[in-house]
């Protein structure tokens, strides 16, 4: 199993690229043949959401992404976004349909451990064991329009449940 450790992200993935594989790390594209990897991405979901669209066979080989970001309550950067999330909210929600498990340590779940975001994602990474996590559907909203552009939605909190669980929430 490897672990890869993203800590570097582009600004967003909006935007045409003609070679979009020019603008990743290289570390991405040395991904393509590994098997059993987990993503633990500190800076944003860009980079992996382009290096999933590059190469599209790379999704198959992730087991899980551990996402050191969001939020459930109040936000970092809006009253409802946190920061990572919100300069690129449709690179999230490619990930989130993407069909790998994406575990948030989410900014609730690092105060509450009295932790970084960061760190609680690297920990986690190496100690799964060692936490609880909650499964549930999460969504972003990116409409730009919208006032909650970059809200995570997650139905761990809601009465209507989405249909599909396809995150996880680290709650302790």
């Amino acid at each position: 199993m490897h672990i890869l450790v993203s800590g570097k992200d582009l600004p967003s993935m909006k935007g045409t690229f003609l070679k979009p594989e020019t603008h990743l790390p290289k570390e991405w594209e040395q991904l393509k043949d590994r098997k059993y990897i987990i993503l633990v991405l500190t800076e944003g979901p860009s980079s992996a959401a382009l290096a999933f669209k590059v190469w599209p066979g790379l999704a198959q080989n992730v087991k899980r992404i551990i996402y050191a970001g969001g939020t459930l309550k109040r936000g970092n950067i809006t009253p409802f976004a946190e920061r990572s999330i919100h300069q690129d909210p449709e690179a999230m929600e490619s990930l989130l349909n993407s069909g790998v498990p994406v575990t948030f340590c989410t900014m609730e779940s690092a105060a509450a451990l009295n932790m970084t975001m960061e760190d609680l994602a690297l920990d986690y990474a190496r100690n799964p064991d060692k936490y609880r996590t909650i499964s549930c559907g999460v969504h972003v909203e990116t409409n730009p329009d919208s006032i909650a552009y970059g809200k995570m939605i997650c139905d761990a909190n809601s009465d209507n449940k989405f249909g599909k669980k396809n995150a996880h929430i680290l709650i302790e």
